[in-house]
């Protein structure tokens, strides 16, 4: 009767902790966006987590313009972790409180600025402290789209540069022309088909970022014929065939699509796989129901995830259900907007499959992917 009295009045009580329980607190410069546990979204730094001594944990720490920095980190006792996100380096806590010293000072409380576009008319110098010396690489080149009619009856040829400004996690942002075309419509159009491409971040340090590529693409309208002649991979370059051919261009290569998604190679296959998909964006299970919570269980459960060429997820089915259809049906959504770095055969990026296995607690909010950094 007391508890009930208790709760009612709205009065909360402190977590209850163990002996073995010790403080870990986490701080960055500049000061990260997200930061996840064993990749559990968890808060924004600075960031104080209670754990059980001798417990291994991966700490990940995310920041727009920068990118994810993780630290494997066993638990040995109370303990503060300064880190530096720009360097990739564990600070001393005289070196973390001079930062703060200098940028105070300064009215400034970031070391860098957020990942944002680059205004075209901004200097090389600006534009390099949002966009990194590092390439993307680019994984697909899918057909050209229909040439517009404006365009159609063009006979000019000749070739044009591109700016491809790609964020940390592969994804286009847009393009400009460095050297146009010279033909009304025609860059608007090459853009548009350049967004369509797939690409692989840049990595600095081993770590995704935000960066800019130039690509050369050679056309000659007359034959409707594009070529992008660095690109060596003749997968890479692309042609436009008459509409009729163009219809039966595409269907067969839907065919051979499904038939390929359906014969990818288990990752763990070393016949078929050389280098395993490695996990870039964990699932972001920041928002958990109530309804959900309430479910009140425990256990864990399996998914089949299917990962294509260019790190994204393209299938997620059920290998061991959690025991509750609900329960597995909510969690689908947040692995498919996970990102990888994609596997590899013969240095070339593949699709391939996996399994995640997931421990889980509903009422205690705990959802682990206990296997995602292998």
């Amino acid at each position: 009767m007391l508890i009930l009295l208790l709760l009612i009045g709205g009065i909360s009580f402190p977590p209850i902790i163990h002996a073995e329980d010790v403080q870990i607190d986490v701080k960055t410069i500049p000061q990260c966006s997200e930061i996840r546990i064993n990749g559990i979204l968890k808060g924004e730094c600075p960031h104080s987590i209670i754990v059980r001594i001798n417990t291994p944990m991966q700490i990940e720490l995310f920041k727009e313009g920068i990118g994810s920095r993780i630290l494997d980190y066993v638990v040995k006792g109370n303990d503060v972790i300064y880190y530096d996100l720009t360097t990739g380096k564990r600070l001393t806590e005289t070196e973390y409180n001079e930062y703060l010293e200098r940028y105070e000072a300064t009215g400034h409380t970031e070391a860098q600025p957020e990942e944002t576009l680059p205004d075209s008319n901004e200097s090389e110098e600006n534009t390099e402290a949002s966009y990194t010396k590092p390439m993307p690489k680019i994984i697909e080149i899918p057909s050209i789209p229909d040439i517009p009619q404006e365009l159609n009856d063009m006979t000019t040829s000749g070739s044009a540069v591109y700016t491809i400004y790609v964020d940390h996690r592969g994804r286009f942002q847009k393009a400009e022309p460095v050297k146009a075309s010279e033909v009304d419509g025609l860059d608007d159009y090459i853009v548009s088909w350049i967004s369509k491409w797939k690409f692989s971040p840049a990595l600095e340090n081993n770590f995704p970022v935000a960066a800019m590529l130039d690509i050369r693409i050679q056309y000659q309208l007359p034959d409707k014929i594009f070529k992008v002649p660095d690109i060596s991979d003749e997968e890479h370059i692309a042609a436009i065939a008459e509409p009729k051919m163009e219809t039966r261009v595409e269907t067969t290569t839907e065919k051979t699509e499904s038939k390929s998604t359906e014969a990818i190679p288990d990752c763990s296959d070393k016949t078929r796989v050389e280098s395993r998909p490695k996990i870039i964006q964990p699932p972001k299970i920041t928002f958990i129901p109530n309804e959900i919570q309430n479910l009140d269980l425990k256990g864990s459960a399996v998914y089949k995830v299917s990962i294509d060429s260019s790190g994204q997820v393209s299938d997620v089915s059920i290998v061991q259900s959690s025991g509750n259809q609900e329960l597995d049906q909510w969690l689908i959504p947040f692995i498919k907007d996970t990102y990888w770095e994609p596997a590899t055969m013969e240095s070339k990026p593949i699709a391939c499959w996996r399994n995640l296995e997931l421990s889980f607690y509903t009422l205690a909010c705990r959802f682990d992917f206990v296997n995602i950094f292998e």
